[in-house]
């Protein structure tokens, strides 16, 4: 029992001293001018929340409630949902992650939002959090992108979908399939937002294990995991299978060639855990770019489209 209380103790100073790591990089991030650095003080927000009831699940949204470029896709995304601000409207959310869609719940008082996500044990978690933080207006289903076809009518007044489609892989649905699918659930006007993953050149990443538990493997062999876009194959992939061409495009990506794949690949060898510092990284080594021939290497995209109105549908 000793050794127990002793256990709790040196986890609370733990805790503590993670606390105040974290707000020093934040404070680093914001001197540096982080976009959507807000985004982290609404995790940590929800953090305080679940804490009360639930300090285990909590503790990973106090020192890393947003992941890496996460800080410009929700900044993105948010922009080109302000026109519905003040308005009743619908939305779906097909498969981000989690706190863009708690953060538009709770910030647009008047509208709901639907969450889909295949991956049961992430949407169990997804679930608790929004339980115990007390999220309002938002419902979470397990379902995949093709699940969305049972859906008949066109009823929602913006869809996004945010680093997700670059992950979606099959014989049946891939990324192009999938927007087409999404596209079908807007109304006539709204929008359909999305974020890639870019780089120089198209290309598909294998790992070791089905990341997400969607991809049956084969033995040991690698299985996907996600495609880097590149100019041509945004268009030829996201553009033309909609067949309208994108509101708005924004760029985001390293200042220098190689720094999210060294970032990545110090994740993933364990050699540089997720970590607040992180944050600082977005702040320092990364910038938007005009256009796509001005990035120097690997990055992200953000896509707004917005489906014509009936008299203007082909």
């Amino acid at each position: 029992m000793f050794e127990s209380l002793v256990q709790r103790i040196r986890d609370v100073k733990d805790f503590k001293n993670e606390q105040r790591e974290t707000q020093t990089y934040f404070k680093k991030s914001v001197e540096h001018e982080l976009r959507g650095s807000d985004f982290f003080t609404y995790g940590v927000s929800v953090a305080k929340r679940i804490h009360k009831s639930d300090p285990k699940l909590a503790r990973p949204l106090f020192s890393v409630p947003v992941d890496t470029t996460r800080f410009f896709e929700f900044d993105y995304a948010r922009r080109m949902l302000k026109p519905f601000e003040s308005s009743k409207a619908a939305f779906l959310d097909v498969s981000s992650p989690f706190l863009f869609s708690f953060w538009v719940a709770e910030h647009f008082a008047n509208s709901s939002v639907q969450m889909v996500n295949p991956d049961s044990k992430d949407l169990q978690a997804v679930k608790k959090r929004m339980t115990t933080a007390e999220i309002p207006r938002l419902k979470v289903e397990e379902a995949t992108v093709k699940d969305l076809q049972k859906n008949p009518e066109a009823s929602f007044d913006a869809v996004w979908s945010l680093s997700v489609v670059e992950h979606i892989y099959g014989e049946e649905i891939d990324d192009s399939s999938s927007l087409k699918i999404m596209w079908a659930q807007l109304k006539p006007g709204g929008l359909l937002i999305l974020t890639v993953p870019t780089d120089k050149t198209f290309w598909e990443e294998y790992r070791s294990e089905d990341t997400y538990g969607q991809i049956a493997q084969h033995g040991n062999e690698p299985v996907f995991f996600q495609r880097f876009y590149d100019e041509a194959s945004i268009r030829n992939r996201l553009i033309e299978p909609l067949g309208v061409e994108p509101e708005s495009i924004e760029w985001f990506g390293g200042k220098q060639v190689g720094v999210f794949h060294d970032m990545i690949e110090g994740r993933l060898s364990g050699k540089r855990a997720l970590g607040p510092s992180h944050m600082l990284d977005m702040a320092t080594s990364y910038e938007t770019f005009p256009t796509f021939d001005s990035m120097p290497g690997e990055g992200v995209c953000g896509l707004c489209f917005r489906k014509p109105s009936k008299e203007a549908a082909i």
